[in-house]
């Protein structure tokens, strides 16, 4: 697929506005992992082709921080790694199976997660696979370990043209967000 660098910005001049429809999808027969989804990273694996995987089961670390872990999103096999350009990992390739085999990570209610320390609810995100998502600016690399941010932005809003409205893909998941960014506050030293 290309990609098309635009400087300026450019208006697309696309009609009408997505349905308020929520649509159920067949599961896909294979999901993909990709590395270069990710700034800077230098992917370590911990499969190998053949390999079967749980939801939740370690792929690959980042050679830089060992401790960040990128999930498998799905059980099943993994098929393929996919390298590119001086066998620089671009994706870990899963076939799906029907069974939704998973790996167990501690759960929290809203009043532990108020009591939790820094460092646990580090360990829950870097475990859960959840760290990757968290973006350190200015460079947009996935988020050092070491370091205590002075603030966290979350971005709540899509701006890309025809992107769903928050307001009908949040509707039902307002407590599990309001509860991701208590859980956010404790790794900050403010409010």
């Amino acid at each position: 697929m290309g990609q098309f660098k635009v400087k300026r910005g450019y208006n697309l001049p696309l009609e009408g506005s997505p349905e308020g429809k929520l649509v159920v999808v067949p599961q896909p027969k294979q999901v993909a992992v990709q590395a270069t989804d990710f700034r800077n990273l230098r992917p370590q694996m911990k499969v190998e082709p053949g390999d079967h995987v749980k939801i939740g089961s370690v792929l690959f670390t980042d050679k830089k921080q060992p401790d960040v872990k990128f999930l498998a999103p799905a059980a099943g096999k993994v098929n393929d790694v996919v390298r590119g350009d001086r066998r620089r990992i671009l994706r870990v390739v899963i076939d799906v199976e029907t069974s939704n085999e998973s790996v167990e990570f501690p759960r929290y209610t809203d009043t532990q997660i108020k009591t939790l320390e820094r460092a646990q609810v580090i360990n829950a995100l870097v475990e859960g696979g959840m760290w990757p998502a968290l973006r350190q600016r200015p460079f947009s690399n996935i988020a050092d370990l070491d370091k205590s941010p002075k603030a966290i932005f979350i971005s709540g809003l899509d701006t890309a043209p025809l992107a769903a409205d928050p307001n009908f893909y949040m509707k039902e998941l307002k407590a599990d967000f309001q509860t991701g960014v208590l859980a956010l506050q404790r790794l900050t030293g403010g409010k």
